[in-house]
């Protein structure tokens, strides 16, 4: 919300208890998804560039893409239907961290984009699957 208040719930469509705003009204879902969009293709490129470090590269770019890419999607996901993606997310970071070593320049954004097309799709799937409540 505008009012910078941490929200209660995980649902995509409420109304904040603070400020009262409606949470993806203005902008809509749309519009967060084409701005993540966009963060996506700059930190995507990043990576590429930053990767040429050996490890360090790897991580730098591991953490800016939890921060900047993956924490909007994963905070409006219900944490038990998240558990197996979490998991899996861990099994290609290990592979991914591995490659990192020596091919961080490929490692780094190919390990962004995978992340990345999987919490954008759990994203989607719940906007799809919830139940959207009157607000108004």
């Amino acid at each position: 919300p505008s009012c910078g208040s941490k929200l209660e719930s995980t649902e995509i469509h409420q109304q904040c208890n603070t400020c009262g705003n409606n949470i993806f009204q203005s902008p809509e879902v749309k519009d967060f998804l084409k701005y993540q969009d966009q963060k996506f293709y700059k930190i995507g490129g990043l990576s590429f560039f930053v990767g040429f470090i050996p490890v360090v590269g790897f991580v730098i770019s591991a953490v800016m893409a939890n921060v900047y890419l993956f924490s909007p999607y994963r905070r409006y996901l219900p944490k038990g239907t998240s558990f197996l993606t979490k998991i899996w997310i861990k099994f290609l970071t290990f592979i991914f961290f591995i490659l990192g070593v020596a091919l961080g320049f490929i490692a780094a954004p190919l390990y962004i984009v995978m992340r990345y097309i999987i919490w954008k799709r759990k994203f989607v799937g719940q906007t799809k699957n919830e139940n959207l409540p009157n607000i108004g």
